[in-house]
């Protein structure tokens, strides 16, 4: 396993209840060369009708793929099973640059987007965009994989 670390993405903390994914997107796109400077607000009127209600928080699952396949933001985007996310695969994405992760979240109880920028041994390093409890957190590689919760959706650098 590699240990993998990039300069840690600007802390851009959501603006809304239910725009995580949103903050996520400006604070890589701002940390990414080649990749177009935009505001949370300007991905949130683009992709803001893929979003669930407010009282849940997240975005729904295609809308992460429409949101993350967006071809301006040059990234891949793949589903992955909780039980084949690992520190490996973190490890092997991370060489691309950062990772956009969307997972469920205990913190929250519900779905949330976070960002990637390193990871040590089997600890993950990201960015949570939640104004309340969010910041540049570090967590084991299991913090994302809760059983039964479903795939996570894991993007990377394309170009």
């Amino acid at each position: 396993m590699t240990d993998v670390s990039w300069d840690a993405p600007p802390n851009v903390r959501q603006d809304y209840n239910d725009t995580c994914w949103a903050a996520v997107m400006e604070s890589f796109c701002a940390a990414s060369p080649g990749r177009p400077k935009v505001t949370q607000d300007e991905i949130v009127e683009q992709f803001g009708k893929y979003c669930y209600s407010s009282t849940d928080g997240t975005m729904t699952r295609r809308g992460l793929h429409i949101l993350f396949g967006d071809k301006r933001f040059g990234l891949k985007v793949m589903e992955v099973a909780p039980n084949a996310f690992s520190a490996l695969l973190v490890s092997q994405k991370l060489g691309h640059g950062l990772v956009p992760i969307g997972y469920w979240e205990r913190r929250i109880s519900g779905w949330h987007v976070g960002l990637i920028y390193g990871i040590s041994g089997g600890t993950v390093h990201y960015h949570n965009p939640d104004f309340s409890n969010g910041g540049r957190l570090t967590d084991p590689v299991s913090h994302f994989c809760p059983s039964g919760k479903g795939n996570l959706v894991l993007a990377w650098r394309a170009w």
